[in-house]
């Protein structure tokens, strides 16, 4: 699973997101196209807002960052 088929299983936009973790919205869409990483204190936010343990939310981005076009 991608971050981006995470986000949409919530039923979120990149926008609710970017402001649940206190990011921009523009970021947020560089994660899902594997153009940048979430930086340490974002991957603790994001772990917490999915509920996810930190090695799920590392195979997550894992699996986001491989589909880089």
């Amino acid at each position: 699973m991608t971050l981006r088929q995470l986000r949409e299983s919530r039923l979120l936009s990149q926008n609710d997101l970017a402001v649940a973790v206190g990011v921009l919205q523009t970021t947020v869409s560089n994660w899902e196209r594997g153009e940048q990483r979430p930086q340490f204190a974002q991957l603790r936010k994001l772990a917490e807002f999915f509920k996810l343990n930190p090695q799920e939310l590392q195979q997550v981005i894992e699996e986001t960052m491989a589909k880089k076009s």
